[in-house]
C-alpha cells in the first residue's frame, strides 16, 4: 500500500513511524514486527498558492506464506484511517490500493 501522510519528513520521527506501523498492523490484525516502511519520499503539494508538506509512505507487511499473505487483502484505506485516528496521526490519502505483502520462508527466522 502507498499511501500520503500530510506531515513533514521532520516530523515523521522514529516515534510517529512505530505509531504509524502500529496502526497498520492493528487495522489488519499482524504483529508490528511483520510491518516494514519500505520507503518514505518527501512531497510538496501546492495547490491555490498554499504550500503543504507531506510524504509518500510505501507499506509492506511481512508473512510466513501465502496463506497468511492473504490477510493483507483485508488492509483498506478505512481500516488504517480508523487506527490512525486512534493513535492521534494525521488520517492517509491512498495513492496505491495494492499492499505489497513479503513472503519469507520459515527458514529466513524473519516470519
Amino acid at each position: 500500500m502507498v499511501v500520503r501522510l500530510k506531515v513533514s519528513i521532520a516530523e515523521f520521527d522514529n516515534a510517529k513511524k512505530i505509531t504509524f506501523r502500529q496502526s497498520i498492523a492493528d487495522a489488519i490484525a499482524v504483529a508490528v514486527g511483520k510491518v516494514r516502511i519500505a520507503n518514505i519520499e518527501a512531497q510538496t503539494l501546492i495547490k491555490r498558492h498554499l504550500v503543504a508538506d507531506s510524504i509518500k509512505i510505501d507499506v509492506e507487511v511481512v508473512a510466513k506464506d501465502t496463506h497468511a499473505a492473504a490477510s493483507v487483502n483485508t488492509l483498506t484505506v478505512d481500516n488504517v484511517n480508523l487506527q490512525l485516528s486512534k493513535a492521534s496521526l494525521p488520517v492517509v490519502i491512498p495513492v496505491s490500493s495494492n499492499c505489497h505483502s513479503v513472503c519469507c520462508p520459515l527458514s529466513s527466522g524473519r516470519a
